[in-house]
């Protein structure tokens, strides 16, 4: 007798049988959505009718999921059938697919930050603007941006090493304050500008859960949030080299370290 066995995590509605045609027809991101979340780069890249069940793989974040759908319903996990791993001969087949989907990915992520650069390159008389303090070496080799928020865990990591290793590595540091993350990364953002921190008090800035208001940090803002829409930042930290021969996006501290020459 022909066995088929699902080791399984379910996330259903109502489940009902499929009625007869295309069982593959129905499904999309935003079908799988109404019964999920996912993330906004996931993106389906294969459906298979597998005994009558939908396999569909969806790929997020450059990592492939493999699903079965029904008509009200998907199960996460793989399929198994007469001693054969369905699912795993699935990505066999779309290994290449997948690959070449990772590197459409990665091309387009690496063409959004060369243009980012350009756009920051052309405009540091904006980032200038917005810098809320500076720190590190008076004799810099290196001089750039960080666009941080205060209530970034991994800003304030890379922060904590700039800090301690500007003066000896002749780096100076010109920091951004951009609340991106919310109400509470603009309450420590405003106090963090109104109150004219330095580096120190920036990094021991503490959650007192008193909403915080200054006209100078809400006019700064809103220029900011359109500047920054106009580079499509969407993420932070952002560190900018400041002659624009360089950028890191995100915390890598060795990429940083790379681009310093400090590796």
């Amino acid at each position: 007798m022909r066995k088929t066995v699902f080791f399984i995590i379910i996330y259903f509605g109502l489940i009902l049988n499929l009625n007869a045609g295309d069982i593959c027809s129905h499904i999309d991101m935003k079908w799988l959505e109404t019964h999920a979340p996912f993330p906004k780069n996931a993106q389906i890249i294969s459906k298979t009718n597998q005994f009558g069940i939908c396999e569909v793989i969806v790929l997020i974040n450059e990592n492939p999921l493999p699903l079965y759908c029904g008509k009200n319903f998907f199960i996460s996990g793989q399929m198994f059938s007469n001693k054969e791993v369905i699912t795993a001969k699935t990505m066999d087949l779309i290994s290449q697919k997948i690959e070449d989907k990772k590197l459409l990915e990665k091309n387009k992520e690496n063409e959004e930050a060369e243009k980012r650069l350009l756009f920051f390159s052309k405009n540091t008389d904006k980032l200038k603007e917005f810098t809320a303090f500076e720190f590190g070496s008076q004799n810099p080799v290196s001089t750039i941006f960080v666009v941080t928020d205060p209530n970034c865990s991994h800003c304030k990591h890379l922060l904590y090493w700039l800090r301690d290793s500007s003066t000896e590595k002749k780096i100076k540091i010109k920091t951004i304050i951009y609340p991106l993350m919310g109400d509470l990364s603009r309450d420590l953002a405003s106090k963090a500008i109104c109150e004219n921190f330095g580096i120190n008090e920036y990094l021991e800035i503490k959650n007192d859960s008193k909403p915080y208001f200054c006209e100078k940090a809400e006019t700064l803002f809103e220029k900011q949030e359109t500047f920054f829409k106009s580079a499509d930042l969407r993420f932070i930290p952002y560190i900018f080299e400041e002659n624009g021969k360089w950028s890191v996006e995100g915390a890598d501290l060795s990429e940083l370290k790379k681009n310093l020459n400090l590796e």
